[in-house]
This record gives C-alpha cells, sequence and structure tokens, in this order.
C-alpha cells in the first residue's frame, strides 16, 4: 500500500478506533496530552492525525484514541518484516572486523564460532559502541546448554531466529502478522501467530525475547504475563523498546521517528517498563537505557529531513552524526535510544 492508495483505508480507521481514557500499562487516567495532530511520518500508509499522551503516573507515553487489533494491520501494509531475511551469517564472516566479532561473542558468551580472527576480543573491547552492538546481536544470550529453547516474540522475517538457529539455540517464533509468519514457516522454523498465550507452544522455553515489539501491543501487561507462562523455570526475558525519554525525542519531539504512531501504541519510560514487568508478575528484573541500531539516528534525522522537503544525509554527515550521538549516549546513558529489560523466572 502506498501513501495514494492509503485513502481507501479512511473509512476502517474511523470505524476501528479504540478510546482507553488511562494508561494502559498503570491505568493511571491522569494525564498530559504529549502532542497532538501526529501523522505517520514513516511509513505513510495510516491516514489521519494521532494524539499521545503521556501519563502522569509511570510516564508512559501512549496514543488515545489508537487503532483496534484489527484495523492495526492496515499500517503494516508496507513493513520490512514481509520478506526473507538477507543478512550475512555469523558463520561465515567476510570482513576483518566480523572476524574480530566472531572472537568477541566466542570469548564472551562462549558460541562456537568458527573463522575468528585472534585477539579480535580485545579490538572490540576497545570500542564501546561496536562492543555493545555485538552484544546485542545474540541478545545478551550466552551460548546454550543441548536442548536449549528459544522463543522470539514479535519474530517478524525471523532474521535473529535464523542466527540463534546457527548458534546452537533450539528455536521458535510468534508474530501477530500472519505474513511475517508465513516468511517464517517457510525458513523451518515453529511459529505461532494470533493472540500469545499460555498455551501457544507445548513446550517451555529456556529464553524469550521481544525487540522493538512491546510498543506495538494493545495490552503489554497482557502479553507479558503469557511471556512469563512460557519461561521454563530459571529462564529469562529479555525486551528492547524505544526509549521515551532518549536522546532522539529530546531533539525531534513529535517527529523522532520511533514514535511512529500509529504502529508505536506505547513508548516506555524506564518507570513505566518496570511498573509493566512488575504487575505481570516479574519479580526479578532490571531496566536501563541503551545503544539502539548503529544508523539510528541518522535513520531519524532523515525522516526529519524528508518532512521538511530536504535531501537525505550524505553518507560522510550520516557517519558523522551517528558517531558524534554514540558518544554522546556513552557518556550519559539515560539518552540511550533503547531500554533494555532483563528479567528471571
Amino acid at each position: 500500500m502506498n501513501a495514494k492508495a492509503s485513502g481507501s483505508a479512511v473509512p476502517a480507521w474511523t470505524a476501528g478506533l479504540e478510546v482507553l481514557g488511562a494508561c494502559p500499562v498503570c491505568r493511571s487516567a491522569g494525564r498530559t496530552l504529549l502532542y497532538s495532530g501526529m501523522q505517520d511520518i514513516v511509513f505513510h500508509v495510516a491516514p489521519g492525525t494521532w494524539n499521545m499522551y503521556r501519563c502522569e503516573a509511570c510516564a508512559c507515553r501512549y496514543l488515545d484514541p489508537r487503532p483496534t487489533r484489527e484495523s492495526i494491520l492496515l499500517a503494516y501494509a508496507e513493513y520490512f518484516t514481509h520478506h526473507a531475511p538477507e543478512g550475512e551469517s555469523l558463520l561465515d564472516p567476510r570482513t576483518l572486523p566480523r572476524r574480530a566479532r566472531n572472537d568477541f561473542l566466542a570469548d564472551a558468551f562462549g558460541y562456537r564460532l568458527p573463522n575468528r580472527e585472534p585477539f579480535g576480543r580485545f579490538l572490540v573491547r576497545a570500542l564501546p559502541s561496536r562492543r555493545r552492538r555485538y552484544e546485542r546481536l545474540v541478545r545478551d544470550l550466552p551460548a546454550p546448554r543441548a536442548g536449549g529453547r528459544l522463543l522470539d516474540v514479535g519474530c517478524g522475517n525471523g532474521e535473529f531466529l535464523v542466527r540463534m538457529r546457527e548458534l546452537g539455540w533450539s528455536v521458535a517464533g510468534h508474530d501477530l502478522d500472519p505474513d511475517a509468519a508465513r516468511v517464517v514457516r517457510e525458513l523451518g522454523i515453529e511459529v505461532a501467530d494470533g493472540p500469545l498465550r499460555s498455551d501457544s507452544f507445548s513446550e517451555r522455553f529456556d529464553a524469550v525475547t521481544l525487540h522493538h515489539v512491546i510498543e506495538h501491543v494493545h495490552d503489554p501487561i497482557e502479553v507479558l504475563s503469557a511471556c512469563r507462562s512460557l519461561i521454563a523455570p530459571g529462564g529469562s526475558l529479555w525486551i528492547a523498546t524505544p526509549n521515551a525519554e532518549s536522546l532522539g525525542w529530546r531533539r525531534f519531539g513529535s517527529r523522532w521517528m520511533h514514535l511512529d504512531c500509529p504502529r508505536h501504541l506505547c513508548v516506555f519510560s524506564q518507570k513505566s517498563l518496570d511498573t509493566a514487568l512488575e504487575r505481570a508478575g516479574f519479580q526479578r528484573r532490571s531496566v536501563q537505557a541503551d545503544l539502539g541500531h548503529y544508523g539510528s539516528t541518522a535513520a531519524a534525522l532523515d525522516v526529519v529531513r524528508r518532512e521538511s522537503g530536504k535531501s537525505k544525509l550524505h553518507p560522510l554527515a550520516a557517519r558523522l552524526e551517528n558517531a558524534v550521538c554514540d558518544l554522546v549516549m556513552l557518556l550519559k546513558p539515560s539518552l540511550g535510544d533503547d531500554l533494555v529489560a532483563r528479567a528471571e523466572v
């Protein structure tokens, strides 16, 4: 669906809106209107305008009204998860930096990786932003014990699951989007679609991950509670989601791309994500600000430039933008583009 064709979806949005009146995380009705008249500036497939509120109790940012569980699928017509993954295999690194990455991952997490650059672990540790993004390639998960099971909720096109299957995990996925689920099944990976429930899978998992997923769901507590029921005793949960108080939000405000209305129904603060985990029954948990994807800061600036009628950043300017913002986020971690939460059962 393109921007021109999306006009046909207006009646569906009009008939498919849900009014909240309270925070979807902590249920407090105390709130402040943060932005009005927001538009879909990332994919340009969702017509109309949207309002975002800030919860006065937990600082969650949320849309109200918002698409229903049925109508929200209209906003994913051009989403990237509908295509097979094209990421490079960790087992076949083609450059020296990637061989150094393999040496670091083998040393830090215990993965058996071929084609490693001797002493690469030391080179990676000397570059904090690169080290952190390599850690996030495996979502901070150590090499599994024999038969270790991993579930990725909101698995998209299965790129992460393919990577972790290569590294020895027994993997499964879940995605509400039937087109994304179809792509993952074609990779030979077990995947469930529809609402996530405690009986969505017959076995429990040693690790459950959600990467930029929790901000998309209508009931975060419901989803996190289902995740908890699917984790085996001693297992762990790992979440990454945009940080509502990040450097990007402070720079771009309502035009920050990770507000991404109407696909992002909630954008979490540290307090609101911790509240959500607590309400879902996780007693042992931590939430910290973190670097996001490399290149996300330049991408956010490009979205703003595009909306202003300007050309994309020159590649050298994009590299400088990313390098400067990485440095700022490393020096002041609370401004990180993402939040990363960990919890144990």
